[in-house]
């Protein structure tokens, strides 16, 4: 399993990618004219103290908040999980494919070999770096059976994807038992979080 983040992932959605896959799954026209003209539409401005600067306009990203910024950048992601299960790696489970979890800015990959991890990497650095530059995809850990010396570190631009014991996914941290070979979850510092919040009410 390998554990990656995504850097500013709302605001470094491209406009230019994103309206390419709208037209992709055949929306209508006029919609995506509108909203087109709506992403050509968006400037901002930065406030030093009581001065402004010039107007510039936003090229790149989805505003936060707003009430269809999930559902494109989901559009907008789902081309990695495409990408991926066409690849033929990853986990797959009675015909549904469980190589790429995402959830937000938060991906996990799975796979039970090395080499086809390797691989679904070199297709999320396809996707990050070649064709959409603004879009930069960050590394957490990875895990594998195998002992740290005996397997090959990967390496990804920028940084080297180290192995680990235990990854954090959302907000669980896993703990992989490498002598049950399996997966251990922990909530308890969840639940620690909730009733906190609960008591201040």
């Amino acid at each position: 399993m390998c554990a990656l983040d995504i850097a500013k992932a709302l605001i470094r959605v491209d406009h230019f990618a994103l309206l390419k896959f709208l037209m992709d799954r055949f929306l209508l026209q006029y919609f995506i004219k509108l909203l087109h003209d709506s992403l050509l539409k968006c400037y901002a401005c930065v406030r030093w103290g009581c001065a402004f600067s010039f107007w510039f306009g936003i090229q790149a990203g989805v505003k936060q908040g707003g009430c269809l910024s999930l559902v494109l950048f989901t559009i907008y992601m789902d081309v990695l999980i495409i990408r991926l299960k066409e690849s033929g790696y990853g986990c797959q489970s009675q015909g549904a494919y469980f190589g790429c979890l995402l959830y937000a800015n938060d991906i996990m990959l799975l796979s039970h070999l090395l080499g086809a991890m390797r691989y679904m990497l070199k297709i999320r650095d396809d996707f990050a770096n070649k064709c959409y530059e603004k879009f930069k995809i960050t590394s957490r850990g990875c895990h594998s059976h195998c002992s740290n010396k005996m397997c090959k570190l990967f390496v990804l631009p920028g940084n080297t994807l180290q192995f680990v014991c235990s990854l954090k996914y959302i907000i669980l941290d896993l703990l992989v038992l490498l002598s049950h070979r399996r997966i251990k979850v922990y909530v308890k510092h969840v639940k620690v979080k909730f009733f906190r919040a609960f008591n201040c009410i």
